[in-house]
């Protein structure tokens, strides 16, 4: 009998060695390399009235492997980088100031990987800060 207890822990041991060391293919998890690239946006007021159809770029942040830098977010321009923050599918956009205009949201990665749904502030100081969601495909 105890050798048959010890039969079982082992055959355990070894079924959970074995699932411990499966490639994650789970389309649900997201990368950092998941979200680098080329994306088109259309972005939309609190009204859902199309404001703007865009392209944005994802690139690597240099320093922190759990950030990226998004070119042309919002529309600003080739050149004007916003900086992100990665968590799995959701992405951070802390307040931060860029063509003279504070920038804060969020959003998620959806569609296997290949959208992008985000939903943003942009505050120029005016009085009036604007709602907008942003759906974008990868390209």
């Amino acid at each position: 009998m105890r050798r048959f207890g010890k039969l079982i822990l082992s055959l355990v041991i070894l079924m959970l060695l074995i699932g411990s060391c499966k490639k994650d293919d789970d389309p649900g998890v997201a990368v950092r390399n998941d979200y680098l690239g080329l994306w088109q946006c259309d972005e939309y007021d609190v009204n859902q009235f199309l404001l703007g159809t865009f392209q944005i770029e994802i690139i690597a942040h240099p320093t922190a492997a759990d950030k990226v830098l998004m070119d042309n977010f919002a529309r600003f321009g080739l050149g004007f980088q916003t900086e992100a923050i990665l968590d799995n599918t959701a992405i951070v956009i802390p307040a931060q100031l860029v063509s003279a205009t504070t920038i804060s949201g969020s959003g998620f990665i959806t569609n296997n990987l290949l959208g992008l749904e985000l939903q943003y502030v942009l505050d120029d100081g005016s009085g009036q800060p604007e709602n907008i969601t942003a759906t974008c495909n990868k390209l």
